[in-house]
């Protein structure tokens, strides 16, 4: 996917106790597929969902990785506020 626009929602830290990693999150908009160039140890595997059903996902203990849930909530917060479209 290629993104027309590029909207950094949050900056945070993954562990703030061990180490001084830390994470940036944005939201692409203006997708287009293009032909994927994986590594030749990777299997891409694609599966389309609606944001609705991502945020369910996450809800529901599907989707767990903290970078993921992180920009899923910070997204729907946003849509509840009005504040995306």
């Amino acid at each position: 996917m290629v993104a027309g626009e590029w909207t950094k929602l949050m900056d945070f830290h993954l562990s703030n106790s061990v180490c001084d990693e830390h994470g940036s999150i944005f939201m692409a908009r203006g997708l287009k597929q293009e032909e994927a160039m994986p590594e030749e140890t990777e299997q891409l595997v694609v599966k389309k969902v609606s944001f609705n059903e991502a945020y369910e996902m996450v809800e529901n203990g599907i989707i767990t990785d903290s970078l993921a849930v992180a920009a899923i909530l910070k997204v729907k917060i946003l849509l509840l506020e009005g504040n995306i479209k």
